[in-house]
């Protein structure tokens, strides 16, 4: 490692070519595909009282991600056009995912972000076919010449400058700028044909799963993120190794890196004065140590990322392995422990469903069963609200974990054969978990009442047990009007569960039946704040050690 010493910039990434493609939309898009009569109207894709996503058509109205849904609809009440689909039964989400996943592979080693991200580390088939085409400074300078330069609709930063193609169409109408120069040095020319690279992989997922996305063409993960980001929707943009510091500068600050949490901001404000670019370049190595819990080595990751560098390499394994952990998650309003049954009646059965699928790919179950939870911490006499921790900065909320044994009455072999209720099984576990948990805990500011559980399974072990239909419908049928019912119950939890019933059936039986949706209830003032900081605490389903999760726990 470097020594945090050495104050003058360090030298840019050139050794490595990664595309980082992102999906437009990519909920919406999956909700168009399933019903291609949502392709030319506005369409949110919801879970409880939040926009999660929406379509560029909703996106020109003014609804955004993380919008209000109670003010989403009255953005578009005057189009009677627009469709709002709820979208808390993630499984169409995750079919295509896995698809999506598929496809990248065969560009080179990949590595997921989310349902709709990945990273593709496309060095070795660029550079193969470099030495394969060319033969010393004579090929070099004849594919400077002879070769295209840029792919078609590629917006390129050099230095300091941030050029377009104007072929390629972007979103919103620009005066015409003048195209990129040509590529000078032997590590662009390979960016410019990455850039080519990029056109097809978009092409053929487009070709073949019928979605559009965007695309980031650089020498490191990093920067190919930010590049990806920067021309939406359906366009791609190339960062050379010289544009990579003028590419993290115009950030701002070092939260919008991928990588740099709420934790880590918090620790350069309180520090450093702020957590932007600027400040963290300049920064004493003592000083950014100290910044970060005196973690040299993350300190040093920081000062690196400061200037586009990023030495940390595309993941495959994640891929090959398949998820350590699978978990489903939910938030809500402050209830009281006695009341959070009703939370884990609908979200234990979308566990087992995740554990379905994930058997009949693997061939492998859970023998660890963890709850987490989080509760709701109250100021003191003067309004102060305290830290779990000295080092820690103010928080509203406390957290805690349990594992246990998976158990016995819930493994593969006992759903397979329908000899007990696992979903009520994982119930009655979790709600033991959290009573003793509640016994046993010391006072730390909590109020005992909870604001989002989660159930998680991993290490996971070979099994011959094979899924079943059981695995699905946890042995009773629904019908639309109970589905509804359902839904409605447990936006926020204040209503009844009656049914075990898991998102995916509730999805089943309201898209198959014609039984009208109830009209939506108007929330209050203090209702929409609280659905605002639930939702942007991050919680939600997820796979591969919980990354939502952990990222609110930092």
């Amino acid at each position: 490692m470097e020594s945090l010493a050495r104050r003058a910039p360090p030298p840019p990434d050139r050794s490595s070519l990664v595309l980082h493609v992102d999906v437009d939309a990519f909920f919406a898009q999956c909700e168009e595909l399933r019903n291609p009569a949502l392709a030319d109207v506005p369409v949110c894709v919801t879970q409880k009282h939040i926009v999660v996503t929406s379509n560029y058509h909703a996106r020109a109205l003014g609804v955004t991600k993380l919008h209000n849904l109670q003010d989403a609809r009255r953005l578009l009440a005057g189009r009677s056009d627009a469709v709002f689909v709820s979208g808390e039964d993630t499984t169409p989400y995750r079919a295509v995912t896995k698809r999506l996943r598929s496809l990248l592979a065969k560009y080179g080693p990949t590595e997921p972000l989310g349902y709709d991200e990945c990273w593709i580390d496309v060095t070795r088939r660029l550079k193969a076919s470099s030495s394969s085409s060319d033969e010393g400074e004579h090929a070099t300078k004849r594919a400077r010449k002879e070769e295209p330069c840029w792919a078609e609709g590629t917006h390129v930063y050099t230095g300091d400058t941030f050029e377009h193609r104007v072929e390629g169409h972007s979103q919103h109408e620009q005066p015409p700028p003048p195209p990129p120069r040509p590529p000078e040095t032997d590590e662009d020319i390979l960016i410019a044909r990455a850039t080519h690279l990029a056109s097809e992989v978009r092409a053929e997922v487009k070709r073949v799963l019928g979605l559009r996305c965007c695309c980031g063409i650089a020498h490191n993960k990093t920067i190919s993120k930010i590049a990806a980001s920067l021309h939406k929707p359906g366009q791609q943009t190339a960062v050379c190794a010289s544009g990579a510091s003028a590419c993290i500068q115009r950030l701002g600050v070092m939260r919008r890196v991928c990588g740099v949490g709420a934790s880590t901001e918090g620790g350069l404000v309180r520090h450093l004065g702020d957590s932007s670019v600027t400040t963290v370049r300049a920064a004493e190595p003592s000083k950014l140590a100290r910044a970060v819990g005196d973690n040299a080595r993350l300190a040093q990751r920081l000062w690196l990322l400061s200037y586009g560098v990023d030495k940390s390499t595309v993941d495959s394994k994640a891929i090959e392995a398949g998820p350590k952990t699978i978990s489903v998650e939910d938030s809500f309003k402050p209830t009281e422990l006695s009341q959070c049954e009703r939370v884990l009646r609908v979200i234990a059965p979308d566990l087992l469903l995740r554990l379905a699928e994930h058997l009949e790919e693997r061939g492998t179950w859970p023998t660890l069963f963890t709850v987490r939870w989080r509760s709701e911490r109250l100021p003191d006499r003067k309004g102060v609200v305290a830290s779990a921790s000295a080092s820690a900065p103010p928080s509203r909320w406390t957290r805690g974990n349990v594992n246990l044994p998976w158990p016995r009455e819930a493994d593969a072999r006992a759903i397979a054969s329908r000899s007990t209720d696992a979903a009520t099984v994982l119930v009655n576990r979790a709600m033991r978990a959290l009573r003793e948990a509640a016994a046993t805990t010391t006072t730390d500011g909590g109020t005992g009442r909870l604001t989002a559980l989660n159930l998680g399974a991993s290490n996971f072990q070979a099994t011959n047990a094979a899924p079943t239909a059981s695995f699905a419908t946890m042995g009773q049928s629904t019908t639309a009007a109970e589905a509804y019912a359902h839904r409605e119950g447990r936006r926020g939890f204040g209503g009844h569960v009656a049914h075990v019933m898991s998102k995916t059936q509730e999805r089943a039986a309201i898209e198959s039946s014609s039984h009208p949706s109830p009209p939506a209830k108007e929330r209050t003032k203090q209702q929409q704040e609280l659905d605002a900081n639930l939702a942007a605490d991050g919680w939600g389903d997820s796979d591969d050690d919980n990354e939502r999760l952990g990222d609110c726990l930092l």
